[in-house]
């Protein structure tokens, strides 16, 4: 049996956990790192892939979902 469960840090925890997007070297995150930078469920991404109807596409990796820090990024940038 699968259990899931949320942890919940706060302070200098969860600066490690989810560091500034800016300072992020890595290309992609997985599903809840993607939806803390976002401020939404992990479930709201999951219906963006399924139905795909979200402004983000996933990377999917067998059953896994990635999501490109680029396209977060984007997400934030002001269209000049």
């Amino acid at each position: 049996m699968l259990l899931q469960y949320t942890v919940f840090l706060t302070g200098d925890s969860m600066m490690e956990k989810f560091p500034p997007l800016d300072t992020l070297t890595i290309d992609v995150l997985h599903t809840e790192q993607a939806a803390y930078y976002l401020s939404l469920s992990p479930q709201t991404l999951r219906v963006w892939a399924c139905k795909k109807t979200g402004p983000l596409t996933p990377i999917k990796i067998g059953h896994l979902l990635y999501w490109r820090v680029s396209d977060i990024k984007n997400l934030f940038t002001p269209l000049n």
